[in-house]
């Protein structure tokens, strides 16, 4: 049979689509370097081509997740027909509800590859800070938000909510502390971004 060559980057996609399924369906260290493999329909030469091992496979399965978060938030942000809560809100709600990984994954970066865990923290400040920070400005052109540090506030919330996500992702967190967590995260907003509440709030 005639081996069929694909072009780099359709490879690596294919890859991190099938490993992130199988991941998600049936847990991150129950999932084999074998299985992914034999799912993709490659040796296990190119797999090894591409990745050196499954935990650069998990790292860039995140990195390719926070790639779409940040896409689908810089639409939001470039959206001239929302204000500025509208786009917080939009963004936090797609954020909340990202199902691209899972607690296992999130837990096993935590636990057992503290390296991984500060590339993503960092690319997440690198990547979403600066989209948080336009949609302050804007808030405060507005006259929504009054907010002295727009810099500091927008590293606060983005490092805040992350912290949040985790926990919502953590198999021991049930429906009420998830319900405390969102109505703290509004608390936050509310309070740090200076927002009359008898005018403006959030949805979600």
């Amino acid at each position: 049979m005639k081996r069929i060559v694909k072009p780099r980057n359709e490879r690596i996609n294919e890859i991190l689509d099938i490993a992130q399924t199988l991941f998600l369906n049936y847990g991150f260290e129950q999932t084999t370097i074998s299985n992914i493999v034999k799912e993709t329909k490659i040796a296990q030469g190119t797999f090894y081509y591409y990745f050196k091992s499954k935990d650069e496979l998990l790292n860039a399965i995140m990195k390719r997740s926070i790639d779409k978060i940040t896409k689908n938030a810089f639409m939001v942000v470039n959206n001239n027909n929302i204000n500025a809560i509208k786009k917080i809100e939009i963004i936090l709600n797609n954020f909340l509800a990202y199902d691209g990984w899972n607690n296992e994954m999130i837990t096993y970066i935590h636990n057992k590859d503290s390296m991984i865990h500060h590339m993503i923290e960092m690319q997440i400040i690198e990547n979403l800070v600066p989209l948080v920070k336009d949609i302050l400005l804007q808030g405060i052109n507005e006259k929504i938000f009054d907010v002295p540090y727009p810099q500091e506030i927008s590293e606060f919330i983005v490092l805040g909510v992350g912290g949040m996500y985790d926990q919502f992702r953590q198999p021991k967190e049930d429906q009420n502390s998830m319900n405390n967590r969102i109505k703290a995260i509004k608390l936050m907003l509310i309070r740090i971004l200076g927002i009359n509440e008898n005018i403006y709030n959030f949805n979600f």
